[in-house]
């Protein structure tokens, strides 16, 4: 999600939160400086469409990062953290150049016997 988030906004992602506009929980870091949006199934890309048009209409017009929950209990953060991005001001979803979880993800595949 974007940095730089004010009050104002936080409470229209939450209201659309609790409204089942958006996916099954957000969350805003005391400082306001990132929110998170979470949904169901990070594969179903119908699904994660509809809720960045929601978030486009809220007036969050930035680059936004989806990064999965598994890939924070693995530790990946920073660069190479996103599973997928949305270019600013789209609905268009886009596979990073670097992602580390969908490099782990490759390679544990890879140790699997056949």
């Amino acid at each position: 999600m974007p940095k730089g988030l004010n009050p104002e906004l936080w409470q229209r992602i939450r209201g659309a939160t609790i409204e089942g506009d958006l996916g099954t929980q957000s969350k805003v870091l005391k400082d306001f400086t990132r929110a998170c949006v979470y949904t169901r199934d990070y594969r179903d890309l119908d699904d994660l469409r509809r809720i960045l048009s929601v978030l486009r209409e809220l007036g969050i017009n930035s680059w936004i990062d989806y990064k999965r929950d598994c890939d924070t209990a693995r530790g990946v953060y920073g660069y190479g953290s996103p599973y997928w991005h949305s270019p600013r001001g789209t609905v268009d979803i886009e596979t990073p150049r670097r992602s580390t979880g969908r490099q782990m993800d490759l390679a544990t595949l890879a140790k699997r016997p056949l």
